[in-house]
């Protein structure tokens, strides 16, 4: 979380493990050293507001401990590191900031294939990864080639809809009632790709500015 505000707190990053019971996280020089009285201990490495430095309120836990002994706490200004010189601001090798979508998405996980029971309804299997319930509507589409337009990107249309609500940290299998056009897509298709559309509600001290989770899956016909 990002206190330089105190008014309007900012939540900056999350990580929630299966089965974890952390107790105290403690970040030092780039990473984030987490304890956990059953799993042991988790590092993290927090990639920064831009992908290349800490949030600007915060240093290294050095730096922080060395404020707070010269009487500067809650400053946020970065200091000299006592032990092994100041606190580097840039990681090394790749690396590419999380675009709001894709923030999104990992807090709504939806699954990369199912398999289908009837053509009425296409089910899909999601995950609510937030430490609050996920809910919203789910749209369906899938692509479709254009009609005398060879060579030409196919359009996607909508094949279903629906609302959901799932548990904070829960697995949830949706059913989506199809069109009239989905139902025939599914027919002709016995793995047809579909893209799934989770639009969020807004939680409070969510710092992403879009909402909308995104997925494509496969929904499987068995074979008889």
């Amino acid at each position: 979380m990002d206190f330089s505000n105190p008014a309007k707190p900012r939540q900056l990053g999350y990580f929630i493990a299966r089965g974890a019971d952390t107790w105290s996280a403690k970040p030092h020089r780039g990473f984030i050293f987490a304890g956990d009285q059953v799993r042991g201990m988790d590092v993290l490495r927090y990639r920064g507001e831009s992908c290349d430095r800490w949030p600007t309120t915060s240093g290294s836990a050095e730096d922080q401990r060395a404020e707070t002994q010269r009487g500067g706490a809650g400053t946020g200004k970065p200091g000299s590191s006592p032990t092994r010189g100041p606190s580097p601001r840039k990681f090394t090798g790749p690396c590419k900031p999380f675009s709001a979508a894709a923030a999104a998405s990992r807090r709504f996980v939806i699954s990369r294939s199912t398999r289908r029971s009837g053509t009425r309804k296409a089910p899909v299997v999601v995950r609510c990864r937030s430490t609050r319930p996920c809910r919203g509507t789910l749209r369906l589409r899938a692509a479709v080639p254009r009609k005398g337009a060879k060579g030409k990107k196919a359009r996607r249309v909508t094949v279903g809809r629906r609302t959901f609500g799932v548990g904070a940290g829960k697995r949830r299998r949706l059913q989506v009632k199809l069109n009239k056009r989905g139902r025939g897509l599914v027919k002709r298709n016995l793995r047809l790709r579909l893209y799934a559309f989770a639009k969020l509600r807004r939680q409070a001290g969510a710092s992403t500015a879009s909402n909308t989770a995104r997925g494509s899956y496969r929904l499987i016909t068995p074979r008889r």
